[in-house]
């Protein structure tokens, strides 16, 4: 049987897959890039985009369509809404299709190879040798492999899928090895009947058990209307959705008129296998980094594989790189996860309590934006809010040992 060998191979051609297969083959390293779709693809996503992954995007990510947005309303059920405006953006919304098509136009360059329509048929790992992988009847030999292909990874289910071991997650169900666990969500993109108001995302904290709902303008007078829970495992994400839409304000379309979209948001905790092989980089969704508060996950996916093609450039060996990603991903990425989680759990459980917070110190939705502008991230954001908050309702949430920093 024939055989290709590549610097690297990178599985799964969304926003983390694209930009590891770009950045590094604008280092001269040969890369095989595969995804099982062809481009462009719908991918079910809330399609919104915090300000502080603007730094990490390839020249020309303005010329996608998309709608600025720089202001956070919050709401529940039919209260009056709590808004701040911050005066500068704190996301961007896109149409998943059309962001990731551009990136992966962009991963376009000289020494990548991409090939599209294509299944990851099998994967062997040999210490000291590398990944063989059959795809498309020919086997492929690298040292450096991207698992970019999701929250159902292929790659991790054929690495780690057998059930040598089950590992408990939030909830208190078991999993095999290989497979991340996440909270299912749901989303319409419709047809507004109102004028909508570019500047604000909206978030509704009384509407899902455990979760939140929201609603995210678009271009072209559309809004994106969804629900995730995040606590709590929605049992029908879909019939959740219906009954949001039921009740909110302003909304009179009928939710069977557009096309409702699932899917899982992958759950942090359950991504045990960082750091397991030499030469694996679990980025995006296949390394459960996901914002277990916001839910936000195409930033945490370009984060992550820009950070494991720097950890390649400055470490060279398969090995080091790895391990020097992996602690990356456990020393900053998941201990801010875990705050974030600890905020959840309070907020989602006690949205109540949360809403008279901020209908009294609305500075906490400033403090909020920050997290997405960069300015804040969740250790820093709970320092911050427990001094607006004299210390009181979140104190025990508090961290003690140091503060937060960018982590780019």
């Amino acid at each position: 049987m024939s055989c290709r060998e590549f610097d690297a191979v990178v599985v799964g051609l969304g926003p983390a897959g694209s930009t590891a297969a770009r950045l590094l083959g604008e280092k001269g390293f040969s890369v095989l890039g595969i995804d099982r779709s062809h481009f462009p693809r719908w991918k079910p996503c809330g399609g919104g985009l915090s300000a502080r992954a603007t730094a990490l995007l390839p020249s020309g990510w303005e010329k996608v369509p998309h709608v600025v947005t720089t202001g956070v309303q919050v709401t529940m059920g039919d209260k009056d809404s709590q808004s701040v405006e911050t005066g500068v953006p704190i996301a961007y919304q896109f149409h998943r299709d059309q962001l990731d098509h551009f990136l992966y136009e962009k991963a376009k360059v000289e020494s990548v190879v991409l090939e599209t329509g294509i299944l990851l048929e099998d994967l062997v790992y040999e210490e000291g040798i590398g990944f063989t992988l059959l795809i498309n009847g020919q086997n492929v030999k690298t040292k450096r492999l991207f698992a970019a292909d999701g929250v159902t990874s292929q790659v991790k289910r054929l690495l780690f899928g057998s059930p040598r071991e089950s590992q408990k997650i939030p909830g208190g169900r078991s999993k095999k090895r290989g497979v991340n666990a996440g909270w299912p969500s749901s989303e319409l993109l419709g047809k507004a009947e109102e004028p909508v108001n570019d500047r604000f995302v909206m978030i509704d904290i009384g509407s899902v058990p455990g979760g939140y709902a929201w609603s995210f303008p678009k271009d072209g007078a559309r809004k994106a209307l969804g629900v995730a829970g995040l606590i709590t495992p929605l049992g029908s994400p879909v019939r959740t959705l219906r009954e949001f839409l039921k009740s909110f304000r302003g909304e009179k379309e009928d939710p069977s008129d557009g096309e409702v979209s699932t899917w899982i948001i992958p759950a942090w905790q359950s991504a045990k296998e960082h750091g397991e092989i030499a030469g694996l980089f679990l980025v995006g969704d296949a390394g459960g980094l996901v914002d277990p508060f916001l839910g936000e996950g195409i930033y945490y996916a370009i984060l992550s594989a820009t950070k494991a093609c720097e950890s390649i450039f400055v470490n060279g060996h398969p090995e080091k790189a790895s391990a020097a990603y992996s602690e990356w991903v456990k020393q900053e990425i998941f201990r801010d996860f875990a705050q974030a989680s600890r905020l959840s759990a309070v907020i989602y459980r006690f949205p109540a309590i949360y809403y008279r917070l901020v209908s009294r110190y609305p500075q906490l939705l400033t403090l909020f934006s920050q997290i997405m502008t960069g300015l804040h991230d969740y250790r820093s954001f709970s320092r911050a809010a427990g001094v607006k908050l004299l210390r009181l309702p979140f104190k025990k949430f508090i961290p003690t040992l140091r503060t937060g920093r960018r982590f780019f």
